[in-house]
């Protein structure tokens, strides 16, 4: 058989001879071609000549320099057309020029200016999806990072803060260099410093933009470094300093102790298992510094009482008694401790929580009283707790005992047949009060002052009828008008616009909503009587009691002699019946309202109010007699009153006058 095989062939070729004769009706032959290759495309003819197919080789990618010289990038583009477009551009986003050369070479042309990599766009119709993107490094430069300043705004250069060069200053007075630099600083950035305990710490930065610290040598490290500036992340950034020998939430200087009045703490990190025998056993709960104000009492998970004691090392010492059922419940009550006091579980031997250990069934191990989360109340308004059994009624015949917190001033605490406790919060008025006697501005100082009024925890007894007992806390927790917690920093309690913090940090009362700063305004800084010796004679020159005539802020100030224990014991009570007293008064003639007025107004702004003054109907009435002449001598600077009052008559028809006259 003869083939013409012919110059374009694509070997191997295939040879049929078809007849009947034949298996199936024919053969299939293949034939070699010399020099082809079964399935090579041998003689071009998958090729469509003149059109081409456009490819991008990208594996040979060169660095190019950042100067203004047309450089190889390394990318070649085979087959371009009339369809193939190229372009760059630099990390900033800014146009590169680019273009392929006569040899398929991507030329660039960086630029002195440019922020590197480069990224050089390849596109034509042959591509996948149309086009290629190829990343160009650019010598000296690095990804991510602004490598031509082009993120830098000449004349209004950002501020900014670094602390990764932080070092330990000494707890000294002298000044220390931080550590922390403030690239930038300009008129809007403010720097500021405070210890562990909350006190400012004085920080200024320096014309070389670091920040320098006085620590001081009452300080308690590590210190809290503070720049504030609108360039920086969230307005402000904050750093921690450390202090040489001194470490974290440690009391390194001593602020936390009170000599001669030493806090009383209970120590529980001890505890160990007792026998259920009738030995004295050590609990392994201590307390240090207990004092005559320092309870201790225990009872097992039938409610039953467990003698306990503290011993003069103090540690609580407990007798289980062979009857007992463990767990016993361990409690200190203190002033000092949080919420007044410290509940502490002590396992005994043998015994499992939540089983009979003692085959004795109690209504305090049925039972088990629960008020639950904190009862949120406003200042001046009345919340009930919740029902301590659920829906079930109390036990018959249970006895209930409420122990109100100590120093929960102003709160009043009742309860029902349903063991409902009903919290009666202290008013606005009364926390401004509370407030005010404080003369805090510590933040910190405040919030450990006013937790007690913030947070009480009313310590409720149930004693059933089988002579079992429970307890159980009723909490509430006192919110502002914000509904924030009345010792919340950033609070705002009184409504006024401005948070707590502030208010109390800059001389304020945050629970006076007519008390807050002024934008340009100080803090009012009390005046004292423009001379103290004449005010003092003028007041005793009536030949009535001293206390009758001057009020008591005043006597505060002047620090009379034989007056400093009564003051220091004036009662809240007093004060309200002083209040009550003056309303009953029945004395509203124009004179003598205008007295009361201008006294009250010049007095108020040298820190007394005479609406403190006085003891009775009689006092006061002397005590406004008198008035003009006290007001003339006590009156901060040269104020003098414009009214004078001879005599003064009361609703009853009693009529009291001066028996002395004005001496200056």
């Amino acid at each position: 058989m003869i083939v013409t095989p012919g110059e374009d062939v694509d070997g191997p070729i295939t040879v049929v001879v078809e007849d009947p004769d034949l298996p199936d009706g024919k053969v299939e032959i293949e034939v070699p071609v010399n020099g082809h290759e079964k399935d090579r495309d041998d003689n071009g003819s998958e090729e469509t000549p003149g059109d081409d197919k456009t490819t991008v080789d990208d594996s040979n990618v060169k660095p190019v320099d950042p100067t203004d010289d047309p450089q190889d990038s390394g990318v070649k583009v085979t087959n371009p057309d009339e369809d193939t477009k190229v372009s760059a551009t630099d990390e900033d986003g800014k146009d590169v020029p680019a273009e392929i050369d006569e040899n398929g070479n991507v030329i660039v042309t960086p630029g002195e200016d440019v922020d590197g990599p480069i990224t050089v766009v390849v596109e034509d119709p042959d591509l996948p999806d149309g086009k290629v993107e190829i990343e160009v490094p650019v010598n000296g430069h690095e990804k991510d990072r602004d490598d031509n300043g082009s993120e830098e705004t000449p004349g209004d250069d950002k501020t900014t803060v670094d602390d990764s060069n932080v070092k330990p200053v000494d707890p000294t007075d002298d000044p220390q260099d931080s550590g922390v630099k403030v690239t930038n600083p300009d008129e809007d950035t403010k720097v500021s410093a405070t210890d562990e305990d909350g006190k400012d710490v004085p920080a200024e930065i320096d014309e070389n933009g670091n920040v320098i610290v006085t620590p001081g040598e009452d300080v308690d490290g590590p210190i809290t470094v503070v720049v504030e500036d609108p360039d920086l992340p969230d307005g402000k950034v904050e750093i921690e300093v450390p202090v040489n020998g001194h470490e974290k939430d440690r009391d390194d200087n001593g602020s936390e102790e009170t000599p001669g009045d030493d806090k009383t703490t209970v120590d529980d990190s001890n505890v160990k298992p007792v026998d259920p025998t009738d030995d004295p056993q050590d609990s392994g709960v201590k307390v240090t510094n207990p004092d005559e104000d320092t309870k201790v009492s225990a009872t097992d998970e039938d409610g039953k009482d467990v003698p306990a004691e503290i011993d003069e090392n103090g540690n609580v010492i407990v007798t289980p008694g062979e009857d007992v059922d463990g767990p016993i419940t361990v409690v200190v009550e203190d002033p000092d401790l949080p919420n007044g006091k410290v509940e502490i579980e002590v396992p005994v031997e043998g015994h499992e929580k939540g089983r009979d250990d003692n085959g004795k069934t109690t209504t305090a191990s049925e039972e088990d009283p629960n008020y639950g989360d904190a009862v949120v109340v406003k200042p001046g308004e009345s919340k009930d707790s919740k029902k301590p059994f659920g829906e079930k009624d109390v036990p018959a015949d249970t006895t209930i005992t409420v122990k109100a917190p100590e120093n929960a001033t102003g709160w009043e605490f009742t309860n029902d047949a349903d063991g409902v406790i009903t919290g009666q919060a202290p008013s606005n008025e009364e926390l401004a009060k509370q407030f005010a006697e404080l003369g805090e501005k510590d933040w910190n100082k405040v919030v450990e002052a006013l937790t007690p009024v913030a947070e009480p925890n009313v310590d409720v007894e149930f004693e059933y009828a089988d002579g079992s007992t429970d307890r159980a806390d009723a909490k509430f927790k006192l919110v502002g008008q914000d509904g924030k917690s009345i010792l919340d920093p950033e609070g705002d309690a009184d409504g006024d616009g401005v948070s707590n913090k502030e208010e109390a940090e800059k001389g304020y009362n945050p629970f006076d909503k007519n008390s807050k700063p002024q934008d340009g305004k100080p803090a009012p800084a009390p005046q004292g009587p423009a001379d103290t010796g004449k005010c003092i004679a003028s007041a005793v020159g009536f030949g009535l009691p001293l206390l009758a005539l001057i009020p008591i802020g005043l006597a505060t100030q002047l620090t009379i002699p034989g007056l400093t224990d009564f003051v220091e014991n004036v009662s809240m009570d007093i004060e309200r019946a002083n209040a009550q007293i003056q309303k009953n008064l029945g004395m509203f003639n124009p004179e003598t309202a205008q007295a009361l007025s201008q006294m009250n107004a010049q007095l108020r702004k040298a820190g007394f109010d005479l609406a403190t003054v006085g003891a009775g109907l009689a006092v006061i009435a002397a005590g406004i007699l008198a008035g003009t002449i006290i007001y003339d001598n006590c009156a901060p600077g040269d104020a003098k009153s414009s009214v004078k009052v001879d005599s003064l008559k009361g609703s009853s028809g009693k009529t009291w006058t001066s028996s002395k006259k004005d001496q200056k």
